[in-house]
């Protein structure tokens, strides 16, 4: 759901995650994208209900500025992104919609996919490629947004005195760090971040996302060994995932796994992935980023990475 599109030589992303508040900019040149800035924290869980919802947003913009203040960082425009029970979207083939007829088909798909009233939420969709040999047969990505949580988070920002150049969805968002950072592939490339509170699965070839889920959990906050003790539910969730890619795509083989987020180092969430493809890998969105390694230093970096994917794609949002 794009309101405005940023021009200009620095780039701000905001993420709100399940724990972590993350906040970056990039410069852009001809070079490509450098690090600015990135800043990361937790926040109080009671700040951000169950349902991902801001209870108490002149608290939490208290709290940010002075996380902010304290680093000497001072956007004025910024890129935020929503996901969780936030957000509706999905992946649909429009049969052979004339021109004049695809806004409106659209419309009327959405509507039997978005689990709200469309009148109420924030709209939006983007038409891919032709879906494979089909002529004419349109792949559409849709979203949707209830009105009065975006409003909710536009407040925050305008209590922190940041103008909102872009609202994205986290999925989205982190789609937009792989293609900066690791380019387009021929080959199935399955992307997980894992989290607390949710896990996103997309499967990339090519330019775009074959498949997009997001699975919401609750897995505990006290990390490693109360994850390993709730993994039998997140592995059967994952699998039903792969199951359900396969079933849509059966001439598909995944060739590589990227981990991403909070719970990505963990052992349990490796060995899964071990079991989905030959190759693992963690995720890094600075690996195209440029570096002043004496103002950032190898650790902080390091440290970072896990939290930042979706932060640094809602920053080079422009690019795209």
């Amino acid at each position: 759901m794009t309101l405005n599109i940023l021009h200009g030589r620095l780039f701000n992303g905001f993420y709100i995650g399940d724990r972590q508040i993350v906040a970056c900019q990039l410069a852009k040149s001809r070079k490509g994208f450098s690090l600015k800035k990135i800043l990361f924290f937790e926040i109080e869980p009671e700040l951000i209900n169950r349902r991902g919802i801001i209870t108490d947003p002149t608290r939490l913009a208290y709290l940010i500025k002075k996380d902010f203040s304290n680093n000497n960082f001072r956007p004025k425009q910024a890129a935020l992104s929503l996901g969780g029970f936030l957000v509706s979207f999905k992946k649909l083939l429009i049969e052979n919609p004339l021109d004049t007829d695809v806004k409106r088909l659209i419309f009327a798909e959405a509507q039997k996919h978005i689990p709200f009233d469309l009148k109420e939420a924030y709209f939006d969709f983007n038409i891919l490629e032709p879906y494979d040999n089909k002529e004419k047969a349109k792949e559409v990505l849709i979203a949707a947004a209830k009105k009065d949580i975006v409003d909710s988070y536009i407040l925050l920002l305008k209590k922190l005195s940041v103008r909102l150049t872009v609202i994205d969805i986290d999925i989205f968002a982190l789609y937009n760090a792989y293609i900066l950072n690791y380019g387009i592939s021929d080959k199935a490339i399955l992307l997980m971040d894992i989290n607390y509170k949710r896990t996103l699965f997309i499967v990339i070839k090519n330019k775009y996302p074959l498949c997009l889920l997001e699975m919401p959990a609750e897995y505990p906050n006290n990390g490693a060994d109360e994850f390993e003790d709730t993994i039998r539910h997140w592995h059967l969730k994952i699998e039903n995932a792969v199951e359900l890619f396969y079933s849509e795509h059966p001439r598909e083989k995944i060739d590589k796994a990227i981990l991403s987020g909070e719970c990505a180092n963990f052992e349990a969430a490796k060995e899964l992935a071990k079991n989905i493809a030959n190759n693992v890998d963690i995720f890094d969105p600075f690996k195209r980023i440029n570096i002043n390694r004496n103002i950032f230093g190898y650790s902080s970096v390091k440290k970072a990475a896990p939290y930042a994917g979706i932060c640094i794609g809602l920053a080079s949002r422009d690019c795209y």
